[in-house]
């Protein structure tokens, strides 16, 4: 009997899913009303503000790191270092 191991949890199934239905819809609604391409575009990057936090705390298959070339804490601390610029930029800007 073989034993089903699953890599990825729940919630990055659950984003990587939800944004290939996203994606589908914004691409079916590009000659469609603008309001509702729009909206599901602003709902694509509110799914995946949620991820890149994920990608930074989760679990160990979730995060990033392994992905990145620059891998481990170097990869991390980079990650949160354009984090920070670009919460100071929006700070300036707003």
């Amino acid at each position: 009997m073989t034993d089903k191991v699953r890599v990825w949890d729940g919630f990055v199934r659950l984003f990587h899913w939800s944004l290939v239905a996203l994606i589908a819809c914004v691409w079916l609604t590009a000659d469609g009303p603008k309001v509702l391409h729009e909206g599901l575009g602003y709902v694509i990057a509110g799914l995946i503000a949620p991820r890149v936090i994920w990608g930074l705390i989760g679990p160990r298959h979730a995060r990033f790191w392994p992905i990145c070339a620059i891998c481990g804490r170097a990869g991390n601390a980079a990650i949160w270092a354009t984090i920070r610029r670009a919460v100071r930029w929006s700070r300036r800007c707003c």
